[in-house]
């Protein structure tokens, strides 16, 4: 069974899900930037396995996405150290 469909904004939203929530909860639970971290990993080999395999990219995303994306991963620093001040006072 095929799936024909990749939808690369929902996988960067994923990715984005899994940073900001490791880096949140860091203060709190500190093996979570490494659990974010093989969740990354395994989120990767599966993407691309379903992406070589078995799926078809068929939205054409402009240039904007990525260039807006390290913006949103330079957000992270401030999550994390927002959370460290909330955590720690």
């Amino acid at each position: 069974m095929q799936d024909p469909n990749v939808n690369l904004g929902k996988s960067y939203g994923d990715v984005l899900n899994i940073m900001y929530f490791s880096l949140f909860y860091n203060a709190l639970i500190p093996m979570s930037c490494l659990i974010g971290l093989l969740q990354l990993i395994l989120y990767y080999i599966i993407d691309k396995y379903n992406i070589l395999r078995r799926r078809s990219i068929n939205n054409i995303y402009d240039a904007k996405l990525t260039k807006v994306m390290p913006d949103f991963i330079e957000l992270g620093i401030v999550i994390l150290e927002s959370s460290n001040i909330l955590i720690s006072y």
